[in-house]
């Protein structure tokens, strides 16, 4: 399969790490990829932390447009459904962190192709 990736890892402040993974291909086979990050400091191992994704399948709503029958005028509850599908404000799912050494943690994540991700290491408010 010929192609070409980019990749990219970013800390947006102490307790924000931005990646990104792009994957340029006519071909359906879907291309993934993990990986593991060491943080220093912040949160200890056993916490968890929230991920945030705009991929095909979150943040997209190309795909509930496709899904809803690729309406050329969509109903005021097509929009509003749209609407939420495209929101990138909610979290995925929470990473567990794992030890990597007495005053580190680490994560591993697999990213599909096309992928932007934004992992927030501090603790959910209450």
């Amino acid at each position: 399969m010929d192609g070409s990736a980019s990749s990219s890892v970013l800390r947006l402040a102490s307790t924000r790490i931005f990646l990104s993974y792009w994957y340029e291909d006519a071909g359906p086979q879907s291309i993934d990829v993990t990986v593991t990050l060491q943080h220093n400091g912040g949160l200890a191992p056993g916490k968890q932390a929230q991920l945030f994704l705009i991929d095909q399948d979150h943040a997209a709503p190309n795909s509930a447009w496709t899904q809803m029958g690729s309406p050329s005028v969509p109903s005021d509850a097509q929009l509003e459904e749209l609407q939420a599908s495209a929101d990138a404000t909610k979290p995925v799912r929470l990473l567990a962190l794992s030890a990597a050494s007495p005053t580190s943690s680490m994560f591993k994540l697999t990213l599909q192709r096309n992928t932007a991700a934004v992992v927030a290491l501090e603790p959910p408010s209450a």
